[in-house]
């Protein structure tokens, strides 16, 4: 179990120190046991700091300044003989007790608690949420203070001396990987609008292949269903050659060929024809040098409307006639009836 940062073994052996541990390897420039000190101590840190200084800006930034000296200065702690937890403690109370002082210098009111009562009484506190982002940022840049001697402090002590303090280069990061901080809340903003946006835009993209297929079966299927006199009118009008001729018709009725002589084809559609007996059929005929030959029959809807694939082939100078047959006549030799109208191809 842990208790105040100690590994206490359920067996009683040598308790070990968790925090002394991961301040060694931060002052051998890990920034991963930086984080995760961090992580352990920043709840206590923040909140001795917000009840000794009273205010929630200046207790972040002792918050700061305590972890960024945690990880300058960490090298003193091996020499310090101390436990982790209380070393790091002793830092946030002379940081929070230094900004509580120059609070009150200013007249705004602090806490008057004693520091080392605050350490032990003091809950935890829930830090900001970017300030561990923001510090692995900064120590990434920050060199850290290399220990001093003891000798060469005594001997600058008796000489009234200042002792100098050397600074240690930035880490080498080639054994000790750099550790990715944490994403600061515009980062996370950015990346939650990024994805609501790809989540957007692959639904409209699913739409869009959605209706494409739609649209494509319907297409397809208009395809396999549309009558082969449309399919040969299509077949017509899109020929390089395609002709057409409209007659228009005594009773207000028209009548309009379609042919392409590169086909040999025709398709004759009318609109409005004169209705017809019940058993009577409009035959069509091909009339060649006064020449009569069958080229179907057909039956006009209620509104004398019809499209219909002439039998036979196109030839040049060729006309097309229509008359109408009782509906059993055999539709050879010549039409019983004058033609109700014809139209010339050729």
């Amino acid at each position: 179990m842990v208790i105040d940062g100690l590994d206490i073994p359920d067996d009683g052996t040598t308790r070990i120190d968790r925090v002394g541990v991961l301040l060694a390897r931060t002052a051998e420039g890990d920034e991963s046991a930086f984080a995760r000190l961090y992580d352990l101590l920043a709840p206590r840190v923040f909140g001795l700091a917000l009840a000794t200084v009273g205010d929630r800006a200046q207790s972040e930034q002792v918050l700061q300044d305590v972890f960024l000296e945690v990880w300058r200065a960490a090298a003193r702690f091996a020499s310090s003989g101390e436990r982790g937890r209380p070393w790091v403690l002793a830092i946030a109370q002379r940081r929070a007790a230094d900004a509580a002082r120059g609070r009150a210098g200013d007249g705004q009111p602090s806490s008057s608690t004693d520091a080392a009562t605050t350490a032990v009484a003091t809950a935890d506190a829930a830090p900001p949420l970017t300030m561990r982002s923001s510090l692995l940022a900064q120590i990434a840049a920050s060199p850290q203070v290399p220990p001093v001697e003891a000798s060469v402090v005594a001997a600058a002590l008796e000489q009234g001396e200042a002792v100098a303090m050397p600074q240690r280069a930035a880490p080498d990061r080639t054994d000790h990987p750099m550790v990715e901080p944490a994403p600061t809340t515009t980062v996370i903003q950015a990346m939650s609008r990024r994805n609501w946006t790809r989540a957007v835009v692959g639904l409209a993209v699913a739409l869009v292949v959605l209706v494409g297929l739609g649209y494509v079966a319907a297409t397809i299927n208009e395809v396999l269903t549309r009558p082969p006199t449309l399919a040969a009118l299509d077949e017509i009008e899109a020929a390089p050659d395609a002709v057409s001729a409209t007659v228009a018709l005594d009773d207000g009725g028209s009548a309009t060929a379609h042919w392409s002589p590169s086909l040999g084809e025709a398709v004759l559609v009318t609109t409005d024809l004169r209705a017809i007996g019940a058993n009577e059929v409009l035959e069509i005929w091909w009339v060649q040098d006064g020449q009569y030959t069958p080229a179907g029959t057909f039956d006009p809807g209620p509104d004398g409307s019809a499209t219909v694939q002439l039998e036979g082939d196109w030839q040049e100078g060729a006309v097309i006639a229509v008359t109408v047959a009782p509906e059993d006549a055999p539709a050879e030799g010549t039409p019983t009836e004058r033609p109700i109208f014809e139209i010339p191809t050729g």
